[in-house]
């Protein structure tokens, strides 16, 4: 989100497994999201900077259309 003075908060239901964790490219083209930063490059994680883009996942999710 991009509005001012917001919080996210998310809850985890049991003890941090490394090899669940996953990541999206955070300026995938096919998302298109504009984070507004104007050229400014973010501070990202080693995780972050190598995280795939979406259409490149073996996503173990299936979409059957809406």
């Amino acid at each position: 989100t991009r509005a001012p003075e917001t919080e996210i908060i998310y809850k985890c239901s049991e003890y941090y497994a490394q090899h669940t964790e996953g990541a999206i490219a955070w300026d995938d083209p096919d998302i298109g999201i504009d984070w507004g930063l104007g050229g400014v490059f973010p501070v990202l994680s080693e995780k972050d900077a190598n995280a795939p883009c979406l259409a490149d996942i073996d996503s173990p999710f299936t979409f059957e259309g809406a």
